[in-house]
């Protein structure tokens, strides 16, 4: 060999790395897909979409092998996770996370963050409206007087009443509207008393 050749090593972590970078970038998975498809001749494109979104990974030099992995794997530009103490408004996930704004106009900030929710792939797209979807997916809305839900009562959690006690005792909220159905409010330590069904029943109501 002589001193003028270049001897080239492909990193299984490198093109993991950079697929799954080419998806951070603009939040379009199939940007990931092309580039491995290219790199690996022949590579599944489900095989693909799971290495971009944090469930496989490509490891080995020059021969890559799969394995398992557990990296959350995010565009830069989708929503983030808002901590509801900062937050006037939003939506309260099953599992706890909030999405929400600092200020609420009473226009269309629930809107706006429905819309975020379906291009972060957090809520399947499966009703006529985004709005819609958001609801259906167990999604609690919240905002400085009422806190309601359309969904099935067995979808709200634990998880989104201590947010939402954490949100009224943030803001100094001692009481709030619990569903649209209600004309009375409801005060925090009555919210707190509650068996967790009752709560999934009046704020859906």
């Amino acid at each position: 060999m002589s001193k003028d050749s270049l001897n080239f090593k492909v990193s299984g972590e490198w093109v993991t790395e950079f697929a799954r970078e080419k998806f951070m970038e603009k939040g379009y998975i199939y940007d990931g897909v092309s580039f491995l498809q290219k790199c690996l001749i022949g590579f599944p494109e489900d095989l693909a979409k799971e290495v971009i979104s944090g469930k496989k990974k490509l490891v080995g030099i020059n021969e890559l092998t799969i394995e398992d992995d557990d990296k959350t794997i995010e565009p830069y530009c989708w929503i983030k996770p808002s901590d509801i103490k900062k937050c006037e408004c939003g939506w309260i996930a099953p599992n706890g996370d909030v999405f929400g704004c600092e200020r609420y106009t009473q226009t269309t900030e629930h809107d706006n963050l429905a819309t975020e929710l379906i291009y972060r792939g957090s809520v399947p797209d499966t009703e006529s409206s985004y709005y819609s979807s958001v609801e259906k997916a167990g999604f609690i809305k919240f905002q400085p007087r009422l806190i309601a839900a359309h969904c099935t009562p067995s979808l709200i959690t634990e998880a989104q009443r201590a947010k939402v006690l954490e949100f009224m005792e943030s803001h100094s909220i001692k009481s709030i509207q619990v569903g649209f159905s209600l004309d009375e409010f409801v005060k925090r330590s009555t919210i707190r008393s509650y068996e967790l069904m009752r709560f999934a029943i009046l704020v859906t109501h």
